[in-house]
C-alpha cells in the first residue's frame, strides 16, 4: 500500500486500520504533507502496529522497488476512449484477477485533493476504479483503501490451484521498451506511438503475464528489430549500388 503525498494524518490512521482489518501490513508514505500524531494513532486503534511500520520516502522508485505489479486508483474515469491512461476496472474484477498471482503488487492511492497525477497513472500497469453514483464520485480515502482490500481479501479464501512466477516490473518495462523501439522502427508518428506504448502497456497489465511469457515477447520483438535493421542496411547497400 502507497499513499502519494497524503493531506491527512487522520487519513493515514484510518488506513492502517483498515489494512489490519483485511490482513495488509506493509505501508509507504510518499512526501506525506502532515506528521503522523495523535489523531492518526487514535484512528489507526489497534493497528498502531502498521502505522509504526509505515516507511516514509520522497521517492516513488523506492517504495516501487521489487514490486511486479503497479495498480493505480482514480475516481476519474476515461470519458474519451483516447485517455487511455484512465481505463479502468472495478475492485471485485482487479480481486479475481490477481487472486492466482505470486508477485509483490504495489498498490497507489493518491492525494484526497487531487488523486494521482496522469503521469502517475501512465506508470501503472492498470487502474482500479469504485463505481459511485456521478453526482459524487470522490471517495474518503480511507473508505476507498477499504472497499478495495476488502474485495481482495474476499477472493484469497481458498486454496489457490496454481503457481506462476510473474514477471517483476523491470521485465515489464524492459518488454514495453522493445514494444516502443519496435513501433519507432516502423515509422510510427510520435502521438500514434505514445498511444499505441499506452495501451500495450494496459494489455500487459491486464494480463498478468509470467516471467517466462514477458522474456518470450521481449525475444520476439527482439528478433524483429534486428530482422528489420539488418533490412535497413541492406536497402541502403542497394541503393549506394
Amino acid at each position: 500500500m502507497i499513499l502519494i503525498e497524503p493531506e491527512h494524518q487522520g487519513n493515514i490512521g484510518s488506513v492502517a486500520r483498515a489494512m489490519k482489518n483485511f490482513g495488509f501490513r506493509k505501508l509507504w508514505a510518499v512526501s506525506p504533507k502532515t506528521v503522523v500524531g495523535d489523531e492518526a494513532r487514535s484512528l489507526a486503534a489497534h493497528a498502531g502496529d502498521v502505522l509504526e511500520g509505515m516507511t516514509v520516502t520522497n521517492a516513488l522508485d523506492e517504495a516501487l522497488r521489487g514490486t511486479n505489479y503497479v495498480v493505480g486508483t482514480t475516481s476519474i474515469m476515461a470519458k474519451r476512449p483516447a485517455n487511455v491512461a484512465r481505463i479502468a476496472i472495478t475492485p471485485q474484477e482487479f480481486a479475481k484477477k490477481i487472486q492466482k498471482i505470486d508477485g509483490e503488487i504495489a498498490l497507489l492511492f493518491g492525494r484526497e485533493s487531487t488523486g494521482l497525477s496522469n503521469q502517475e497513472l501512465g506508470g501503472c500497469d492498470l487502474v482500479v476504479t469504485i463505481p459511485t453514483d456521478l453526482s459524487y464520485q470522490a471517495l474518503n480515502l480511507a473508505v476507498a483503501v477499504a472497499i478495495i482490500l476488502y474485495e481482495i481479501h474476499k477472493n484469497q479464501v481458498g486454496v489457490r490451484s496454481a503457481y506462476t512466477l510473474e514477471a517483476a516490473t523491470e521485465d515489464k518495462n524492459r518488454l514495453i521498451r522493445y514494444f516502443s523501439d519496435f513501433l519507432d522502427e516502423m515509422g510510427f508518428p510520435e502521438y500514434r506511438r505514445r498511444i499505441g506504448v499506452r495501451a500495450f502497456r494496459n494489455l500487459i497489465g491486464r494480463a498478468f503475464i509470467s516471467k517466462r511469457e514477458a522474456t518470450v515477447l521481449m525475444g520476439v520483438y527482439h528478433k524483429a528489430l534486428l530482422t528489420i535493421k539488418r533490412g535497413s542496411r541492406c536497402s541502403n547497400k542497394v541503393e549506394r549500388a
